[in-house]
């Protein structure tokens, strides 16, 4: 028989202090809806609509379909692993670290020794971030790489390529647009991106593509003669109050070496970034620029 009086496990002021305790630790562990939606793009996902009910009914239909997908989704893809040496790693650690404090990444960057192994072959490399948007190293893994291979070797028939994340291309886009140019029969040369499983330096990074550089090899095996390739770099940019972000391009053609060293292709190159310059200073319009007819299949 007991003698004492019984005690509450309990006091009310118990209770609702370890109740908020719970909840404050419920909504600490619950991701904030920024870094949902940033996972599933990262992860592949693609919403259909505009709407906010309409996403979210596709979402909670496409999670129900996900185990049956899970299952049959094809995972037989090339594995490509990459080996960095931790003191040169570090150097592309930093370009990426001030690319998300300025917000863009450098011009200037980088360049390191990389090894890659595929189907027991191993080539030697030299590696850099690749792109100007944050998109490209935003993730915590699978950075955009630009590979220039060593020794005259070819990866896929590309001995200049990037290694970049599927959400970086809208994922299926790069294939799809090929493939319609393909069917469409178009004479539109358009890179491959290929899927393979990254693994670097012991880290899978899952699927990424290897995306065939604008090169002259890209030309080549296309059937085309050598030409110029040029691009557009962001020379300036500049954001206001409201958040509007505000470019300024610049043309550059690539592989500059090449080109200067052909009277041909360097008498092209003055030519084309003249041409490109008027375009984008109103002084010439695009029909001037553009093959029309070309731009309007892509």
């Amino acid at each position: 028989m007991r003698l004492d009086t019984p005690k509450a496990a309990y006091t009310p002021p118990e209770r609702k202090a370890f109740m908020l305790g719970v909840l404050i630790l419920i909504l600490l562990l619950i991701p904030s809806v920024n870094a949902v939606k940033i996972a599933l793009i990262h992860n592949g996902y693609v919403a259909h609509y505009q709407d906010g009910k309409s996403k979210l009914m596709q979402l909670v239909q496409d999670i129900s379909l996900a185990p049956k997908r899970l299952l049959t989704a094809d995972k037989d893809l090339p594995v490509i692993k990459v080996d960095i040496k931790y003191q040169d790693w570090l150097k592309l650690e930093q370009d990426r670290n001030n690319a998300l404090k300025n917000g863009i990444i450098a011009e200037q960057r980088n360049q390191v020794n990389a090894t890659l192994y595929l189907n027991q072959q191993k080539y030697f490399a030299k590696v850099r971030l690749q792109g100007d948007m944050l998109d490209h190293v935003s993730n915590d893994t699978r950075w955009s790489l630009h590979f220039e291979l060593k020794k005259e070797k070819a990866l896929f028939e590309s001995r200049k390529f990037a290694l970049v994340a599927p959400n970086v291309r809208i994922h299926q886009g790069p294939s799809l647009f090929s493939k319609t140019m393909e069917l469409a029969d178009f004479d539109i040369i358009a890179p491959k991106n290929i899927p393979v499983r990254v693994v670097l330096n012991g880290v899978d990074w899952g699927t990424m593509f290897v995306e065939q550089a604008f090169s002259q090899s890209l030309l080549a095996v296309n059937d085309r003669t050598e030409g110029l390739i040029a691009r557009l770099d962001i020379h300036e940019q500049t954001q206001n109050s409201a958040g509007e972000i505000t470019r300024v391009l610049k043309p550059r053609e690539l592989q500059r070496g090449t080109i200067l060293g052909n009277p041909a292709l360097s008498q092209q190159r003055q030519i084309a970034l003249s041409l490109l310059d008027d375009f984008f200073n109103k002084k010439r319009p695009a029909s001037d620029v553009f093959d029309a007819k070309k731009w309007a299949n892509t």
